[in-house]
Formats: structure tokens, C-alpha cells, sequence
């Protein structure tokens, strides 16, 4: 909401309405007589929250991800616990690394060791 709030006050400051395309149709969020609607702030926060917690389930290293390990390869995930990841390598060698060895690198788009 911190990054939302001074793109709506910018809105407002034109005088118009806002509104958010919801389920039941266009739902008013800011309305020039009488302000921000609750209800639809509410939905606001409700999916941000929703895209968050799909986007955490996302950044999880599961069975079947790769992950790039530097002088060997790249790697498939075959187990993951809560404290280790075991990878096997093209020439079936299989390493055990700590999860909080494995990193997301966003500018690659992989996992990394």
C-alpha cells in the first residue's frame, strides 16, 4: 500500500473517479464527493496479499527445479528437507548442499550454489 498511495493521491488530484475492475463489475476505489471506498480498499489489500503469498510459494526450491553450481553444472533437484538439497549432476554424482547455500538469482532467473 506504501507504493500505492501517492499513485492514487496523483489520480485524485485530477478530480476523477478511480475504479478497480472487480468480479462484480467496475468497483468504485476513490470517488470525488466522498473519498477512498472502504470495501474496495479492502479488495485492494486482499489481493495484493493473495499475489504475495503466490509469488512466496514461487520462490521455493522443489523437486524437479535446476540449480546452477559453479564448476559442475547445472543440477536437478531430486529431494528437498528442511535443512538440505540434494541435486544429481549429468554424470549421476549426487551433492547434498544446505538450503541456505541455494540462492534465487532474479537477474538469471535460476536457483545458484
Amino acid at each position: 500500500m506504501n507504493i500505492l498511495e501517492p499513485r492514487l493521491k496523483t489520480l485524485a488530484a485530477y478530480g476523477c473517479d478511480i475504479h478497480l475492475i472487480g468480479r462484480e463489475g467496475n468497483v468504485p476505489l476513490w470517488v470525488k464527493d466522498s473519498g477512498y471506498e472502504a470495501a474496495t480498499l479492502d479488495l485492494l489489500v486482499q489481493r495484493c496479499k493473495t499475489w504475495y503469498a503466490h509469488r512466496q510459494q514461487e520462490r521455493r526450491i522443489k523437486r524437479g527445479d535446476r540449480v546452477a553450481i559453479l564448476g559442475r553444472g547445472i543440477a536437478l533437484v531430486e529431494q528437498v528437507n528442511d535443512k538440505h538439497v540434494h541435486v544429481i549432476l549429468w554424470n549421476r554424482n549426487v551433492l547434498k548442499i544446505s538450503r541456505k547455500e541455494i540462492v534465487w538469482d532474479e537477474g538469471n532467473m535460476r536457483w545458484e550454489h
